[in-house]
């Protein structure tokens, strides 16, 4: 498990080695999955597969959690 602060955009990036669970914790913002835009907010949780791709941005504090 790994918290991450954003305050902007994180790059696009494929998941390739596990699967990845993020759980919004404080702030909103935007979650896009295969350019797919979702908006994102306390509570909220984004699982991305092996082989998709993913961003994010705004201003949260996330829990990033990868299952292998």
């Amino acid at each position: 498990v790994v918290e991450v602060n954003i305050d902007g955009v994180h790059p696009e990036k494929e998941v390739d080695i596990a699967v990845r669970i993020y759980r919004i914790e404080d702030g909103s913002g935007n979650f896009n999955i295969d350019n797919v835009s979702n908006a994102a907010e306390i509570g909220d949780v984004f699982v991305v597969q092996k082989g998709h791709s993913y961003s994010y941005s705004g201003k949260m504090k996330l829990f990033e959690i990868n299952i292998r």
